[in-house]
């Protein structure tokens, strides 16, 4: 209860009493890609469906939330381009939206039509791309500066794009990362999981600044990365039992996830 007492029973309904307590939950972490002491992250009240976006200074402590939005649902990662805008899906509304790192500018950008689609912007100003639309099966490019819109490939989950133009993804039935170029139609699997435990399934991917890891989450099984020109697999945080992985960021410096 986040270090407070509330008062118990509350005012009685009925026969009894009906108690409503309104957890928190803290997600879709992204740093800031020019400032490797700033983190930006959702706090989500659950029972009011009220969404805090909150800015993390990690050299000072201080927390400010910059936007609150309510009703909302931000279900997936926040992205953050070199531009200082923030991109994230209002799930529960269907709409994406772009952000000023200060809170200010909110501005509607493309009607999602729900589906988890995970927007992630490019390295062109004002440009995105957004996946699971045209009923789940296709991932548009998006131009919002120019009004254009491209159809690129069928969904794959979590793509995220490296400033080479190199977007990575999880592909297939039993979960593997998998790249390919931004403008290129295949994509080339690199790791090799056999298994489709619990455990094995990936919730979240994103590029190291190196541009040629890519670090992942497993469900219960920890935090990994791949290298896409090798393929060579590496376990970087063993896993906890009584924790599941799922969204993750980068630094800009390489040294903090």
């Amino acid at each position: 209860i986040q270090e407070k007492c509330d008062d118990f029973p509350p005012e009685p309904i009925g026969l009894g009493y009906t108690y409503y307590h309104d957890s928190v939950e803290f997600k879709g972490p992204v740093f800031n890609p020019n400032n490797s002491n700033e983190v930006f992250y959702v706090k989500k009240y659950n029972l009011t469906s009220t969404n805090e976006i909150i800015k993390h200074n990690l050299a000072t402590d201080q927390k400010t939330v910059i936007c609150t939005l309510s009703p909302c649902d931000i279900y997936t990662t926040l992205r953050m381009n070199k531009f200082g805008w923030l991109l994230f899906e209002d799930e529960m509304n269907s709409k994406v939206y772009k952000l000023k790192s200060n809170g200010d500018s909110l501005t509607f950008m493309f009607n999602s039509a729900g589906g988890y689609s995970e927007p992630e912007w490019t390295n062109n100003y004002d440009e995105f791309i957004i996946a699971g639309v045209l009923g789940g099966t296709k991932t548009l490019r998006i131009n919002y500066a120019l009004g254009t819109t491209d159809t690129m490939y069928n969904y794959v989950a979590f793509s995220k794009l490296s400033s080479t133009n190199i977007l990575a993804g999880m592909t297939g039935s039993i979960p593997n990362i998998s790249y390919k170029h931004l403008d290129s139609l295949n994509w080339n699997q690199i790791t090799n999981n056999q298994s489709s435990e619990m455990k094995e399934i990936i919730l979240g991917l994103n590029w190291h600044p190196n541009d040629q890891d890519i670090y992942y989450t497993k469900h219960s099984n920890g935090i990994w990365k791949v290298n896409y020109l090798t393929g060579a697999v590496v376990q970087v945080l063993p896993s906890c039992q009584t924790k599941n992985y799922c969204y993750l960021s980068v630094s800009p410096d390489g040294k903090k996830i």
